[in-house]
């Protein structure tokens, strides 16, 4: 249990004997199969027979309730746990048990078995002790009730009949090499689980939670954990979507394994943390006791008359003042999204954003390079918004899509359209779009790129600016850097004044842009958004 101060796992599988069936070792053919049915009439592997035994699983979750004795406790715990005999599961000494610590902490107890029959009275109820009497005393007890545990399944072409059968050259699935990767892809299943839990709990109970310590942390406020419960059950979608392409072809799977499934460990450290610290200056009071009261009485204090002295007294002696703690080590601040470079372009306003804790915490894997265009114009557009919104930040773009056209006989440049693969696909465009829709008056006001992933990503990108006709900072070309790739753009870069050259520190590629748009008709300063 992921909430546990410690897990105990007590496991026990006992073998009598291994029964081979011959009644099912001849392959029966169904007229009308053929490859493409025959793993829903047949699956890939059939029943030859059992193992007979046992098996017990016990899992005991402790949770210490005083968290300052919590490191005694647990110490305590391991030290006999690790003192008892992994094949009788006895303690060092016959008298030495688990109930003193167990007397200080919340346990839950789950237990399974199969075979054995009753194996502790039924009277009884499950403690840790009474789950290691369970699983030493379990062997003996398989050995008198034994049960069918284990399956033993042979696949298809290792069968003599299925060989000499019509259906013999089918291919048949092998998921041998697959196990290993769909136990991992169960695990990170199961990890999100646990991460929508966490969730539920927040937002039951939000006071009990503050911020946790991850880049891009999620807020406690109900509409940041709704967007990320459904941000996590789209993660958990994508593996069952990998499953079924396993199920379906497991080598063909294998070939094509998901970059983009973030993993659960990563958005477990964003989402909330519970407060686990009390207020050392408001402590919860215990009422005081009787016979504490009654000790007081027969001192004769000089203030015995003094009613509300002689309660305060009472008050510290019942509820000592907790220990003073050392002051927890602050976390390192989070580091700087934007480059030094692009500070100057950059108005008051998108600077109070940019250097915003919360926002360099939330948006910790962006950069923000120069812009080019118009000075002085505040960021109207910010893709990091829609990429955060839409879990892009661990995928790249695979298109880019960049526009100018002639109005008032200037090159004006319109709009920009990236495209993210993912189910469903995803735009993030900016500008006027609808030029997209419509043939260039000149193959060079178009620029498309449409096979980008990590391996070939936007590593650099140049703006000119000014230049045309009196317009001293308006965008008239753009050119773009493909790693391993030749250089392309849309306009003339010799024709500008001014060029902005924006090239990707090691390890990231451009994700997105940010910028300023005259309404929906022109895209009048723009910058680049990096990632990795």
């Amino acid at each position: 249990m992921i909430f546990s101060d410690l897990n105990v796992i007590i496991s026990v599988k006992v073998v009598n004997q291994t029964t081979n069936s011959d009644t099912v070792k001849h392959f029966h053919t169904i007229n009308g199969v053929t490859e493409e049915n025959f793993h829903y009439v047949y699956g890939d592997s059939y029943i030859s027979g059992f193992i007979d035994g046992g098996e017990f699983h016990g899992l005991v979750s402790i949770k210490v309730l005083d968290s300052s004795q919590k490191e005694e406790i647990v110490s305590s715990l391991k030290e006999k746990l690790n003192g008892t005999d992994p094949k009788s599961f006895a303690l060092n000494t016959i008298n030495q048990t688990f109930a003193t610590e167990l007397k200080q902490t919340e346990t839950s107890i789950f237990v399974n078995w199969s075979g054995g029959g009753q194996i502790k009275p039924a009277d009884e109820q499950w403690t840790l002790d009474a789950v290691f009497r369970a699983a030493a005393g379990f062997p003996n007890r398989v050995a008198q009730y034994p049960q069918r545990c284990w399956a033993i399944l042979t696949w298809y072409p290792n069968n003599f009949s299925f060989l000499n059968s019509n259906l013999k050259s089918i291919r048949v699935r092998n998921f041998a090499n697959v196990q290993q990767y769909a136990a991992d892809l169960l695990d990170d299943f199961m990890h999100y689980k646990s991460n929508l839990r966490i969730i539920e709990n927040v937002l039951d109970e939000p006071i009990e939670y503050g911020v946790g310590p991850g880049e891009r942390p999620v807020d406690v406020r109900a509409q940041d954990l709704v967007n990320s419960r459904i941000k996590i059950k789209a993660e958990m979608a994508k593996i069952v979507k990998v499953i079924e392409a396993l199920d379906k072809d497991p080598v063909a799977g294998m070939k094509y394994k998901p970059s983009d499934i973030e993993p659960p460990e990563v958005w477990a450290t964003r989402l909330p943390v519970q407060r686990t610290t009390l207020d050392a200056d408001h402590p919860e009071l215990a009422p005081i006791s009787e016979s504490i009261n009654n000790v007081l009485q027969g001192f004769n204090f000089v203030w015995t008359d003094n009613e509300k002295e002689r309660a305060e007294l009472a008050r510290q002696i019942q509820n000592p003042r907790p220990p003073q703690s050392k002051p927890p080590v602050p976390p390192p601040p989070p580091p700087h999204i934007v480059l030094p470079k692009a500070r100057e372009g950059m108005t008051k306003q998108d600077l109070e954003w940019v250097d915003s804790y919360d926002n360099r915490r939330k948006y910790a894997g962006f950069l923000f390079d120069q812009s080019g265009g118009i000075p002085d114009q505040s960021i109207s557009f910010n893709d990091v918004f829609e990429i955060e919104q839409s879990s892009l930040s661990q995928t790249w773009p695979t298109k880019l899509e960049l526009r100018l056209t002639k109005r008032d006989d200037k090159s004006v440049f319109v709009c920009y359209r990236l495209s993210y693969s993912g189910s469903p696909p995803k735009e993030i465009k900016n500008g006027h779009t609808e030029d997209l829709a419509k043939v260039p008056t000149n193959k060079n006001d178009e620029l498309i790129l449409d096979d980008l992933s990590s391996t070939s990503r936007i590593i650099g990108v140049r703006i000119a600016i000014g230049n045309d006709k009196g317009s001293l900072h308006r965008i008239n070309s753009i050119e773009i850097d493909v790693k391993d790739g030749q250089r392309q753009g849309i306009g003339t870069i010799a024709n500008g004044d001014v060029v902005v050259s924006c090239s990707a520190p090691e390890g990231f590629g451009l994700k997105g842009f940010y910028g300023n748009s005259k309404g929906s008709e022109s895209i009048e300063r723009i910058g680049v958004i990096w990632g990795k």
